[in-house]
């Protein structure tokens, strides 16, 4: 089985919507997020207890093994946040 991420371009004046981006993850039945970037996505697997930087070509840039279920990820750089 396999999650999947899906972005749309959402017209709001012509009232339409477009697929422009869709990716095939492992998959996580109970919890679970991804967070995308330009050139890459964070990707939390409750259920393997993992998360997964990958770049949208499917190679893996890092990748965690928790040892526990973790239940959601995110990934900032806190730049003009606490950093300038």
């Amino acid at each position: 089985g396999e999650s999947y991420y899906y972005s749309y371009k959402v017209d709001e004046t012509a009232k339409t919507y477009q697929l422009v981006n869709k990716k095939a993850l492992d998959q996580t039945k109970r919890d679970g997020n991804v967070i995308a970037g330009t050139t890459t996505y964070v990707y939390c697997c409750s259920d393997e207890g993992l998360f997964v930087e990958g770049d949208w070509n499917g190679r893996v840039v890092k990748q965690f093994k928790t040892g526990k279920r973790p239940y959601r990820v995110y990934k900032n750089d806190f730049k003009g946040f606490w950093f300038y």
